[in-house]
Formats: C-alpha cells, structure tokens, sequence
C-alpha cells in the first residue's frame, strides 16, 4: 500500500504563501492614519475559474496515473503520487487568497486525505483478502462531501448544494475505470476517465463561480466576455485531453500494454480542438488547425520509436522535423489570424521540447523528471488554449 504520512501535507501546505483572511484583519496605516494604497488586483474572475478548473483537472490526470502505475506495480508510482499531491497543492494556491491560511490548510488536509484514500482502494484493490472492517469507497465519498461542505462554508449561498455529487460520482468513475483497465476493457477504461474527468471539471466549475461570484470585488475587472471565456475553458479541456491521452499512449507503448484506445481517444481530442476553429472559421480552416495538433502526436510516436531504436541520426531528424511543424503551425496561425507568430512559436517550440525530454526521461527511468516534464506539457497546452482562443474571443 502506498501510504505518506503527514509530513507531505505539511510540506505541500508549507510551500504555499500566505494570505491574511479577507476582513478579518485590521488594515495596517502609516504614521498619519492614512492606508497605504493596495495595489490593484490584476486576475480576473475567469482567471480564478480557469485555474481552478485547470488544478482539477490535473488532480484527475495524475490521480489515474498514479492509479495506473500502482496496478500495474511500475516503479514510476510514487512519483506519479507525488505529483499529484503536487496538483493538490495547485489548487490550495488558487484557494488560499479567499480562505486565509486557516483555511488553506484545512482544505490542504482534505484533498491530501482524498489521495490517500484513493491509495488505499487501489492497494485494496490488489488483495481480495483486504479488510473489509473499512470500505475505502465509503471513505472517498465522504471526504467528496466533506470538500465540498468546505465550499458552501466559504461561499455561502453562491455554492451549489449538490457539487459534492459531483467529486463523489468522479471518484467512483476513476475507480471503474481502474477496474476496467484491470481486466482488459481498455475502452471501457478510456470511457470512464472521460466521465471521471467530466465530473472533476462540473465540480471546479462550481468552485470558481462561487469564488468569483462571493469575493467579485477582490477581481480586476473582465476584459473578456463571458462566451469566449467558455471557449476558453473548452480549448484547454480539449488540449489538456490531447496531452494527456498521447501520453497515456506513449507510457503503455513503452510498457507493451495495448494502447489503441488511448490513441483513437488523443485523436479525437485534436479533431474536437479543429471542430471548435472550424465552427467560427470554416470547415477548411478547422481541418488545418487539426492536422498540426495531430501531427505534433504523430511527431511524438515517430520520436518514441526512435529514442527505442538508439539510432541517433534517426532521432536527430525526427527531431528537427517536429521542430520544423510546430515552426509551421505558428506561420499558419499568424498568417491567418491575429495571433503573435513568435509569441505562439516559442510556446509550440517549448511543447516540442517538453515532450521530447518526458520521453527521454521515461526511457531513461527518471521519474521525477518524467513527471515534471508531462505537468509543463500540461500547463503549456492550457497557455496555447488562451492563445488560441484570442482569434475567438474577439468575434464574441
């Protein structure tokens, strides 16, 4: 059984800065009774919902790869668990600010006990002769209502009374998802992490409207509006799914597990990325913009096979063909729409030089670096969403 004790959480919640509970405190003055000027708030409220969002959805992205690996008993498992508390800690930081420290680590302790919970049902998951004085299931959905009661408290009346179902029905799809993958229904596997995914989002979706909805005074004004803040939103669910799913694809290519599933899902992402351009842009322009999300994945497999081969000349080429694409998606792009061609260039450019070091890493068996590599392919995905929803947003 993976167990961390509480020295994590206390590691986790040390990392993160403090913030003074809002109105609770007095306001310091200087000399002559007068406040200092408080600098203005510069995050938005879609701000605050998109990285709540993106800190779930990450939690859901290494809670089934930490699943994974412990099922499978890969070494790669603690540092899989060790990012996700990791993801954990993301999601205090967006909190925090609202919360006060008191509050940070309360829910700090409860996303830590939702972790482990979910380590001790996928050890139980390896013995039939696990005790049953203790049902894990049990334990996760209430600690899903005890996150949840969490939020009402913060925001009271702007939180919906039923967001706990929806961190409960996650759990419970991430766990037959597991299940699934255990016993060699990969698509039923693929589907569940969709649902489990799906409910994380309803769930934080519920969280940044009721922190933007109980502290909307602490915000910077919007410069957006509130469409293209959901095609925002959409943008970095699709190329988050996309990341994550090659990715999937890669590590069980490597582990010689069958992956096609993953593949047809990572697929499926990139075209849903192209169906959304296309909608505002036409079907031609939609097609284009999948067709260099879909060969950065091609890219991706091609490189994997050759770093396996060890010849060096291969990978070298492959190497300078991805770099060369992702250079022709951002001409693309800027030819053709009002993106930055270098702006978007050197966030393409680093996602190529991300994906390329997660799998060196992953070959190598540098787990942590492996790690930390796929959370920047991950945060990377969520920058190229904004840009990429700029061209959007300005026709909403």
């Amino acid at each position: 059984m993976r167990t961390v004790g509480s020295l994590a959480v206390t590691i986790m919640l040390a990392a993160l800065p403090l913030y003074a509970c809002a109105g609770n405190d007095e306001t310091q003055t200087d000399d002559a009774g007068t406040p200092p000027d408080a600098a203005a708030p510069t995050e938005t409220a879609a701000d605050v919902r998109a990285n709540v969002r993106d800190g779930f959805v990450a939690e859901a992205q290494w809670t089934r790869m930490y699943g994974v690996s412990a099922l499978d008993g890969t070494a790669d498992a603690d540092a899989a668990f060790s990012r996700l508390n990791a993801t954990e800690a993301q999601i205090v930081q967006q909190v925090a600010p609202f919360s006060g420290d008191d509050g940070a680590a309360q829910l700090g302790g409860l996303l830590h006990a939702r972790a482990q919970a979910f380590a001790d049902l996928v050890a139980s998951m390896h013995s039939a002769a696990a005790s049953t004085s203790a049902d894990p299931q049990a334990v996760l959905d209430s600690n899903a209502q005890q996150i949840a009661q969490f939020f009402a408290t913060l925001c009271p009346g702007a939180f919906p009374a039923n967001a706990g179902d929806y961190l409960q029905a996650a759990n419970r799809s991430m766990v037959a998802g597991l299940q699934a993958r255990a016993s060699g229904d990969d698509e039923a596997a693929v589907t569940d992490f969709d649902q489990s995914q799906a409910s994380s989002a309803k769930f934080a979706d519920s969280v940044g409207f009721a922190l933007s909805s109980t502290f909307h005074a602490d915000f910077a004004p919007p410069t957006t509006s509130r469409g293209a803040d959901v095609v925002t939103l959409d943008l970095h669910r699709l190329l988050g799914d996309q990341g994550f799913w090659t990715r999937a694809f890669l590590v069980d290519q490597l582990n010689q597990v069958s992956a096609q599933p993953e593949l047809d899902r990572a697929v499926k992402a990139t075209a849903d990325v192209g169906n959304v351009y296309g909608s505002y842009f036409g079907a031609d322009f939609g097609s284009r913009i999948q067709y260099f999300i879909h060969t950065d994945t091609t890219d991706a497999v091609a490189f994997l096979i050759a770093v396996e081969s060890g010849d060096q000349s291969t990978i070298d080429a492959i190497g300078n063909n991805w770099n060369a694409h992702a250079d022709e998606f951002a001409q693309y792009l800027a030819r053709n729409t009002t993106i930055d061609q270098a702006e978007v260039q050197q966030v393409l450019r680093t996602n190529v030089d991300r994906e390329r070091a997660m799998i060196q890493a992953r070959i190598t068996q540098q787990w942590e670096a492996d790690a930390v590599d796929y959370q920047m392919v991950l945060a990377n995905r969520s920058t190229l969403a904004d840009i990429l929803a700029g061209p959007i947003a300005a026709k909403k």
